[in-house]
């Protein structure tokens, strides 16, 4: 109680405000600290009854916190945890005791971070998506403790009066019964540990023991510990004292002792793996301390990258002469003058399976601490088998970082595939070392956010009506798919052989498709609250669904009132081969906008050979910018239910159908009108065509301005079938003979107001914005 009064004045002193609470199990005050955002809550008692920590709260160790025998905590999704700092017995970290359970199961939206006070990241920062520290460096340690999980699996371990079965991890003193470990519940289940980060840890906790990122000592399979950081810690990353846990997807950096140990006979298995720029050995690994029989462990699917790190000289993988261990695709890459030792212990008890490392063929020999190279180790470029390091995008900060990357000298890593069949639901997060394939119509549904990161490929497979593939975000939901000129994002066929490791080199083509191919999957449609023009046969409607996706699916629903709506970002895209018929005999359009607000930006959009429209709107009112429309088997740019938006910045180049296809509203209400300027159609004289040019219906109102029209060969503007006062012409140039310029238009004796003959647009045309398309790259941009 004197400690906490002490800590209370001092936060009274530094001019905060300090409350009390209580719990219904504890009559001791926990101290709040209000800070503007989250409140903080100073932790100082072992949690002793079933607790649950929230992501409205920091919760702030204020010292060595076990949860203790018989308790639960459970973490909730985006917490923030810090420690104090603190050595010795103030040494300030979390311990699960044997028989108590952790249940922290973040997400990878909301994973779950451990750090220290010093740190100044928030759950509101998890919460937009920034999972970086905002304030300290990656490489700072040793600031406050970590994370010590304790159960009651075996271990082989022994003392003074020889083997033991149960023990206190090292740095706890005997006299704490929270510190023992170890029985034999191989099946021992403390609990889930899932996306959490623990950073900046590892101070000494006593007797000069350093806490690891994560200690696990006799912890049983029963326990899930999956999606696990640790960044830079004082001592070791993940440290096992025997047991049996299996740990999954694992990233370890920047610390400052070794990435992986073991002790004690785990018998466990560590699967898909980073382990980044460490001061000692990635692997240090131990057998049996007392007499048990050692079952050994395994070490699977991992890169470590030593990055040439000039702190250490130790070996990457260290063993002791009783260790069994089995090591299975690793590739190891940046490693200098680092060696495997292989002289300290029995050959026959370590063994090696598809060990790679990026050193030259006849270097292998100098990085094995021996005369002799084992085998199953190679000299190589790559992993002998895919290691899934997309596994830890979007919520560890090594990835965000881009520590994770390991596209080193002579290396292309291969996207994996992933096939996608169900709804997106939650915030997801699609990434470039993936290809997703579309197993059928895709929904985003309301409330949540699809992130697709640059150079990410995403292929749809074939089929027809109920069974075409498309990606749809849903009215309510967002799409965050912003490429960039040098990683555009691509949506493409399964038959098409581009892989995002060809958008990395700079090569945006198909390998092995025609740019003229079409029809092959279906396409993206974008649906939002903005207001529309629509009927049916009840009259107006202000909400209806997309064509081709059934009234009885609600993901397919659009429109509404909020003309500033926001279905997030849909920059440097490029959609090519869809249009397979959704249902209904409607072909999807390349890109189809259904009620789109204008708080959505959309710019920098491709469509290349799609069997319908290149881009539809169906009212709405959002903007679109830099677009090309190439090779389409219909209309070029479509637009219908009183569309109230602009397009700026456009090239139109060898359409089937009209370049322009404009109707007004379908139901009663008034036409704000819509712009179309600065843009180029390159006609290309196209056989497949006898459409006009520009087709509008009697009430569509719609501005052009500053568009010039080439290789139109007989085509024509229609202007016969709506009233003229409606529609405006501005700095529109046909490349045609000024005498033949009155047989382009649909009304010979009547040639519109601010339509001339030419060889330029009136105005330049900004191609260069084009320099990241399939069709710059054709050289069909040119006019």
């Amino acid at each position: 109680m004197k400690n906490r009064f002490k800590l209370m004045s001092l936060l009274m002193g530094l001019g905060l405000i300090v409350t009390f609470s209580s719990c219904e199990d504890d009559d001791d005050p926990v101290v709040k600290e209000e800070n503007g955002e989250a409140s903080s809550l100073i932790i100082t008692e072992n949690v002793t009854a079933n607790t649950t920590w929230t992501s409205d709260s920091v919760y702030v160790l204020g010292g060595r916190i076990a949860v203790e025998d018989g308790a639960t905590l459970t973490i909730e999704p985006g917490t923030v945890i810090k420690g104090e700092a603190g050595t010795g017995a103030s040494a300030t970290a979390l311990v699960v005791a044997r028989g108590g359970q952790i249940m922290a199961e973040g997400t990878a939206e909301k994973p779950i971070i451990f750090t220290t006070v010093g740190d100044n990241i928030m759950p509101s920062d998890i919460e937009a998506g920034n999972i970086a520290s905002p304030n300290m460096q990656p490489d700072v340690a040793g600031l406050w403790g970590g994370v010590i999980i304790l159960g009651n699996a075996p271990i082989s371990a022994s003392n003074d009066a020889g083997d033991v079965t149960e023990i206190n991890i090292e740095g706890i003193p005997s006299s704490d019964p929270n510190g023992l470990y170890g029985g034999n519940e191989a099946a021992d289940n403390s609990g889930v540990f899932k996306y959490v980060s623990i950073r900046h840890g590892g101070s000494d906790i006593g007797e000069g023991n350093e806490i690891n990122g994560l200690t696990l000592g006799g912890v049983g399979s029963g326990t899930t510990i999956e999606n696990i950081e640790i960044v830079s810690n004082q001592d070791d990353g993940i440290e096992w004292f025997g047991g049996t846990v299996n740990v999954k997807n694992a990233v370890v950096w920047n610390v400052n002792d070794d990435g992986l140990d073991a002790d004690q006979a785990w018998a466990g298995t560590v699967d898909n793996f980073m382990v980044i720029t460490v001061a000692g050995h990635s692997f240090e690994l131990d057998g049996p301390e007392g007499s048990m029989t050692n079952a050994g462990y395994t070490i699977k699917n991992g890169i470590v990258i030593a990055n040439n790190d000039s702190r250490s000289s130790e070996d990457l993988i260290n063993t002791d002469d009783n260790t069994s261990v089995a090591f299975d695709n690793i590739f190891f890459t940046g490693i200098n003058e680092n060696q495997i030792n292989r002289v300290t212990h029995d050959i026959g008890t370590v063994s090696f399976q598809n060990i790679v490392l990026n050193v030259a063929e006849a270097d292998l020999i100098n990085h094995v601490n021996g005369e002799v190279v084992p085998d199953g180790v190679t000299a190589g470029t790559e992993p002998k088998s895919g290691v899934n390091v997309s596994a830890f995008d979007g919520w560890s900060w090594a990835a965000a970082a881009g520590a994770t990357n390991y596209t080193g000298e002579g290396y292309e890593k291969e996207a994996v595939n992933v096939t996608v069949t169900e709804n997106i639901t939650e915030n997801t997060t699609w990434s470039k070392n993936n290809v997703y394939i579309l197993g059928g119509r895709i929904a985003v549904e309301a409330g949540a956010t699809l992130t697709i990161e640059p150079g990410t490929v995403i292929k749809g497979e074939s089929g027809t009506g109920a069974s075409s593939k498309a990606l749809v975000v849903a009215r309510g939901a967002e799409i965050m798919a912003e490429g960039t000129e040098e990683a555009p994002i691509i949506f493409t066929s399964v038959g098409d052989d581009i892989m995002p490791s060809d958008i990395a080199a700079g090569n945006f083509a198909s390998p092995n498709l025609e740019p003229d191919v079409s029809g092959l999957w279906g396409g993206v449609i974008i649906l939002g609250s903005a207001p529309i023009s629509a009927s049916n046969d009840a009259g107006d409607v202000t909400e209806i669904n997309i064509e081709g996706i059934p009234s009885s699916d609600p993901n397919g629903m659009y429109g509404g009132n909020d003309t500033e709506d926001n279905s997030g970002i849909f920059k440097y895209v490029s959609i090519r081969h869809g249009g397979s018929d959704i249902g209904e005999g409607n072909e999807i359009n390349g890109l189809t906008l259904g009620g789109v607000g204008s708080g959505t930006a959309i710019e920098n959009i491709e469509i290349v050979s799609n069997q319908d429209d290149g881009i539809e709107w169906f009212g709405g009112t959002v903007n679109v910018k830099n677009v090309v429309v190439w090779n389409v088997n219909d209309d070029g740019l479509d637009a219908d239910q009183a569309w109230a938006g602009t397009v700026d910045n456009f090239m139109i180049v060898t359409v089937a159908g009209h370049s322009f296809e404009l109707d007004g509203p379908e139901g009663s209400m008034t036409n704000a009108g819509y712009t179309i300027k600065n843009g180029v159609v390159i006609a290309n004289n196209d056989s497949r065509t006898s459409e006009d040019l520009i087709n509008t219906d009697d009430n569509t109102s719609v501005a052009f301005d500053n568009i010039f029209i080439t290789g139109i060969g007989s085509n024509k503007i229609n202007r016969t079938t709506h009233d003229v006062g409606t529609v405006s012409f501005s700095n529109i140039v046909l490349d045609v003979d000024a005498a033949s310029l009155a047989d382009h238009i649909n009304d010979s004796d009547n040639v519109p107001a601010g339509i001339t003959a030419g060889t330029a647009p009136a105005t330049d045309i900004d191609s260069s914005v084009f320099g990241w398309t399939w069709a710059n790259a054709a050289d069909v941009l040119n006019y």
